[in-house]
This record gives C-alpha cells, sequence and structure tokens, in this order.
C-alpha cells in the first residue's frame, strides 16, 4: 500500500503495521525460527521499508524491483538460494551486504545507493548486475574479493552527494 511519512493524511501507526510486518517476515525467513520458510518467495516489489533487518535469513528467491529502503538495510550474513532482484531499488542510508550469499543470478540494475554499501566477504556464484547502479563519490562500495582478473561491475554511475536520480525502467528477466 502507498505509504509516505511525510503526508498529514498517513495515520502515524503505519508505520508501526510496516516495521511489524516487515519483523514478523524476517523471523520466518530465519532458519532458527520454529516455522521457518526454508523455499519462500519474497515479493517486495515497490515497497517502502523502514530500518529493514533482514540479517541472517535465507530465502528461496527475493524481488524487491523498486523497493525504497528508508533508514539502513540490513543483509548480512543472508542466503539468497536462487535469484534476488533489486532492480531501481533506492537504498536512502547504509545497506550491508556483508558475508552474504548469492547463490543464482543478482541484480541491481538502476539500484541508487546514498549511503555506505558493504558487500565485505559476500560470495555470488551466479552473475551480478549492476550497470546503471548509482554510488556516491563520497561512500563507495566495499566489495567482495573478486575472482582473479575480475573487474569492477561493468556500468556503474558515480554520482556526486546527495543525488535525486529519476527511477530506472525495470528490466532484465
Amino acid at each position: 500500500m502507498p505509504y509516505s511519512p511525510d503526508d498529514p493524511k498517513f495515520d502515524p501507526a503505519e508505520r508501526q503495521v510496516r516495521t511489524t510486518a516487515q519483523t514478523a517476515i524476517g523471523a520466518r525467513l530465519r532458519p532458527d525460527h520454529p516455522g521457518f520458510w526454508p523455499d519462500a518467495r519474497i515479493d517486495l516489489t515497490d515497497a517502502r521499508l523502514i530500518g529493514l533487518d533482514f540479517s541472517g535469513i535465507t530465502v528461496g528467491e527475493f524481488r524487491a524491483d523498486h523497493a525504497r529502503f528508508d533508514d539502513d538495510a540490513k543483509f548480512g550474513g543472508a542466503t539468497f538460494n536462487t535469484r534476488a532482484w533489486f532492480r531501481g531499488a533506492s537504498f536512502s542510508r547504509d545497506a550491508g551486504f556483508d558475508q552474504t550469499t548469492f547463490h543464482g543470478d543478482t541484480w541491481f540494475h538502476g539500484a541508487t545507493f546514498k549511503g555506505n554499501i558493504r558487500f565485505s566477504g559476500a560470495r555470488f556464484h551466479g552473475d551480478a548486475e549492476f550497470g546503471e547502479a548509482r554510488f556516491r563519490r563520497d561512500h563507495p562500495p566495499v566489495w567482495p574479493v573478486w575472482p582473479e582478473a575480475f573487474a569492477e561491475p561493468a556500468g556503474l554511475v558515480w554520482v556526486d552527494p546527495d543525488p535525486d536520480p529519476p527511477a530506472a525502467p525495470p528490466n532484465g528477466p
């Protein structure tokens, strides 16, 4: 559902409802939960996510195309067992993917990162596509140790602080 915390017509309780739903979904995606969803297909396309903490999750397929991540987004130690889409996603603050495993192809095409982004210790077993992704010059991404002869992902766009780029059109699978 649409949500804009700056719009006075939205009930402040909506934020609590959203964060509670995020917490409940995240809990079910962690292997230590008694109701763990091991092969879940999560679709958060166009979602407005607030302080998302999906660290340590294991998910079958994950889609967050054009999602807006308000506050920090935590995916450290997560495992994406098939594909993961973050095309056109907007990360307003820090995004952490440290020690994350991507078993299938991963798309960050057209994603915007306005804070620090970390991929330290991340493992990509499929293709990782970052075409037209935008990073602030003063917050360069921290990449994993890439395989020998691997170059910085092609198509990255370096922007000055506080860019406001237009939304990227969806493409790819």
